[in-house]
C-alpha cells in the first residue's frame, strides 16, 4: 500500500500553507536520500572494483524507488482531494480519519465502542495518527492503531509504574471490522492479555 491514506489523515485538512511547507520539508529530505544513492550507483560504474556484492547495489535502487514514491504520495495526498479510489486501502476511502472509520466500524458492528468513542467517560482520545484511544477513569488500558503497508497495526498497552503505559502487545491484522472488535475487547471488554493473545496468535515463521 502506498502513503497516501496515512498522509491524507495527517494532513489533509492543514492550511494550504502549512501543506507547502510539510511538501518542501518532506521533498528536501527524500531528494537528499535520492542524491546520495544515486551518487553510491555512480561510484559503482565508474569504480566498480570497489562494490563488495550485488545486493549492495540493489538495495541503493530500492531506497531510490521508496523515496519517489514517498513524494509522489505525498504530492498527491495535499493536492488532489478526488482520488481517493486510486490510492490506499479501499475500506479507507469513504472516512475522513482513522477515528472516523473505527466510529462507523463499531456502528456496522453494533459494538458497545460506536458509543464509547465518543463518551469521555469512557475512552480519552490521545492522539489522531496513529489513533491512540485510552480507557477512562479507572482500568488504564491504551490502545494504538496505524497503517502499516497493506494492513492495520495495532499495539496494546497496558499501565505501568510511574503513571507510564508499555507495549503489552502487536496485533497485525487486515481489516476495519477486526480492528474495531480488538479495540472493544481490549477497552471495553477488559480481556486479558492471555485471552488476546490465544485468540490473535503471533503469525508462525519459518525456523
Amino acid at each position: 500500500m502506498s502513503n497516501f491514506d496515512e498522509f491524507r489523515f495527517s494532513f489533509g485538512n492543514n492550511p494550504a500553507e502549512q501543506k507547502l511547507q510539510i511538501l518542501r520539508h518532506e521533498f528536501l529530505g527524500k531528494s537528499a536520500v535520492i542524491q546520495g544513492y544515486a551518487e553510491i550507483l555512480r561510484q559503482a560504474f565508474e569504480r566498480p572494483e570497489m562494490v563488495q556484492s550485488a545486493d549492495e547495489l540493489k538495495d541503493s535502487i530500492s531506497k531510490i524507488i521508496d523515496s519517489e514514491q514517498y513524494i509522489r504520495d505525498l504530492i498527491d495526498a495535499l493536492t488532489i482531494s478526488h482520488n481517493r479510489e486510486k490510492y490506499g486501502l479501499p475500506e479507507l476511502r469513504p472516512y475522513e480519519n482513522l477515528l472516523d472509520a473505527i466510529r462507523v466500524t463499531a456502528q456496522k458492528l453494533a459494538l458497545p465502542l460506536a458509543e464509547a468513542v465518543d463518551d469521555t467517560s469512557r475512552i480519552f482520545i490521545c492522539g489522531q495518527y496513529p489513533l491512540v484511544l485510552r480507557d477512562e477513569p479507572k482500568y488504564h488500558r491504551q490502545i494504538s492503531f496505524a497503517l502499516v503497508k497493506s494492513k492495520f497495526l495495532v499495539e496494546l498497552f497496558a499501565f505501568v509504574e510511574n503513571r507510564m503505559f508499555q507495549v503489552e502487545y502487536e496485533i497485525v491484522l487486515s481489516t476495519l471490522d477486526d480492528v474495531a472488535v480488538v479495540i472493544n475487547q481490549w477497552l471495553l471488554e477488559q480481556r486479558t492479555l492471555t485471552q488476546m493473545q490465544e485468540t490473535y496468535p503471533l503469525p508462525k515463521t519459518d525456523s
